[in-house]
């Protein structure tokens, strides 16, 4: 429902957007709907990568959780890869 009411007010990329999606895909997350959780993460992803620069927290923060979910999947590979490059931004 925030989707939405931010596509409403925020058509396109915006950075409540990206944050409600965020927020969103951790609730499937608690819910163990890993796959539905990267799913919009990565959409949110795209959308602060479109908006701020690379190396700004919010990033760091999709990065960790999208790593996190990896490592809950025991993908690790693909987890130490997001964990590292979130590690890069600090």
């Amino acid at each position: 429902k925030a989707a939405t009411i931010h596509e409403r007010y925020h058509s396109g990329d915006h950075m409540k957007k990206a944050r409600s999606l965020r927020n969103i895909a951790c609730m499937h997350w608690k819910k163990h709907e890993l796959d539905a959780a990267l799913e919009i993460l990565n959409t949110a992803l795209a959308m602060y990568n479109r908006l701020i620069s690379a190396e700004h927290p919010e990033v760091a923060e999709c990065l960790e959780a999208i790593a996190s979910i990896y490592d809950e999947k025991g993908d690790f590979a693909t987890a130490l890869a997001y964990y590292e490059r979130q590690l890069k931004i600090g």
